[in-house]
């Protein structure tokens, strides 16, 4: 009952600034065609650099390349701020406290605003390929857009996960919106949003490789534009569920921390 309370706030919320997730669709299309642009600006017509991206990338497809990291940035992003933002409005508001102290779990609080952000992600999902399919010419086909599904689905525990992690540390700092930016910067650089990770030094690539992100862009580029079956990235499937079992915990842990460290100091509610 609590959770669905908080999904149905969540959503009229939403729903009434309704404006800033046009921005939100609008972002997800137009930016990215600015690296798109510059990509294949700098390759010219040269079959040499095209080459040389498809030994890297493992595709052809620069535009689908592109977008579908740009996408998974902005869902990341959204999966950070949703829970991070939840906790710095309830003590905005000194309803923090008085939620504390009821029988609903806490992480309810935190799962639940997860949720409503998955509405407009799925839409951004939506737009993206069909704008990939129907401006850019990237071939996307029914099993193609079904492997997206099921890639969202599968790395979902692990960056909610992630994302409550993150609310903690946000409660410590008191501050979502500049700590979301310096995540959106480090996901940008090490997950190979629009290059390939072969790119980066390999001690970054090993760290690079153990990012949840990471392995969401390489599942989502090798299932959509490789048309490669889940079944064969089982690897990379069973890696993402293992961290997300790993990552709850630790995420069960830091709210605890942050909790207490928020009632000893006496700033729980406090911004």
């Amino acid at each position: 009952m609590a959770l669905r309370a908080i999904v149905v706030r969540d959503l009229r919320t939403m729903w009434r600034y309704r404006a800033g997730y046009f921005g939100m669709f609008a972002t997800a299309v137009v930016l990215p065609l600015m690296y798109y642009a510059q990509a294949m600006g700098f390759a010219g017509t040269s079959d040499e650099a095209l080459g040389s991206f498809r030994d890297l990338s493992g595709t052809d497809e620069v535009a689908g390349f592109i977008y579908l990291g740009w996408a998974v940035l902005m869902w990341v992003s959204v999966v950070m701020y949703g829970p991070a933002s939840a906790l710095r409005t309830e003590r905005l508001r000194g309803t923090l406290e008085a939620i504390l102290l009821t029988s609903v779990s806490r992480r309810t609080l935190l799962i639940g605003s997860c949720i409503a952000p998955m509405v407009p992600t799925v839409i951004m999902f939506g737009i993206v390929c069909f704008f990939m399919w129907g401006s850019i010419g990237v071939p996307l086909t029914g099993p193609d857009l079904v492997r997206l599904v099921l890639v969202i689905l599968v790395s979902t525990p692990a960056l909610v996960s992630l994302g409550m992690i993150f609310s903690s540390f946000t409660m410590l700092t008191r501050d979502s919106d500049g700590a979301v930016s310096i995540a959106q910067a480090f996901v940008s650089v090490l997950c190979g949003v629009t290059y390939p990770i072969a790119v980066l030094p390999e001690a970054l690539q090993w760290i690079s490789q153990a990012l949840p992100p990471t392995q969401t862009i390489l599942l989502l580029r090798s299932g959509t534009l490789g048309g490669v079956a889940l079944a064969e990235m089982g690897g990379r499937v069973l890696y993402l569920l293992v961290i997300a079992a790993v990552l709850v915990v630790v995420a069960d842990f830091a709210l605890d921390r942050a909790l207490a460290h928020g009632r000893r100091t006496g700033r729980l509610a406090l911004h």
